[in-house]
C-alpha cells in the first residue's frame, strides 16, 4: 500500500510539472510584436501619474487601463549620478499576456553628474487590453 501510495504521488507530481510548463509557455511564448508607443508625462492619464509619482521611488511596474488605453509603466527606482535612460528592448503579445523588456543604461563616465538622483522611467500606451503584463518576462501584473 505505501509504494502504491508513493508511485501515485510522483504520478501527480509529473502531471502537475507539465501542466505547470504548459501554462508558462502560454504567457511567454511570442504570438505578435506590439508597436512601442513611448508618451510624456502630459499624456499620462492624471489619475496613472500620481501611482507612478508614488511608486517611482522604488523598482516600478504598474499597468493602468482607461476606457480607450492600457498603460504600462517601468522605473528602476532612485538612481544616483544622472543621465540614466531605459530602453524597451521588446514589447509583445502572447496568447494570455503582454509582454515587455526592459534595461536600465548608465551613463558614460562622461556624462556622470555627481549628486544628482533621478528616478526614470518610461511609459507606453497600448491598445486597450484585457490580458496579464509580464514585465521583463519574469512577474507578471494584471491590469485592475
Amino acid at each position: 500500500m505505501k509504494k502504491y501510495t508513493i508511485v501515485l504521488y510522483a504520478m501527480l507530481m509529473i502531471v502537475l510539472t507539465i501542466t505547470g510548463c504548459s501554462i508558462q509557455s502560454d504567457l511567454t511564448e511570442k504570438k505578435a510584436d506590439i508597436e512601442i508607443c513611448l508618451i510624456s508625462n502630459d499624456q499620462i492619464p492624471e489619475e496613472f501619474m500620481e501611482k507612478i509619482n508614488e511608486a517611482k521611488y522604488q523598482d516600478m511596474k504598474l499597468s493602468f487601463q482607461d476606457q480607450e488605453n492600457l498603460y504600462i509603466a517601468r522605473g528602476y527606482g532612485v538612481v544616483k549620478n544622472g543621465n540614466y535612460s531605459i530602453s524597451v528592448n521588446a514589447l509583445y503579445e502572447t496568447e494570455n499576456a503582454i509582454c515587455m523588456e526592459t534595461t536600465l543604461i548608465g551613463p558614460s563616465v562622461a556624462e556622470q553628474q555627481e549628486g544628482i538622483e533621478s528616478t526614470p522611467y518610461v511609459v507606453l500606451k497600448l491598445p486597450l487590453s484585457d490580458k496579464t503584463v509580464i514585465f521583463d518576462s519574469a512577474e507578471p501584473s494584471k491590469s485592475p
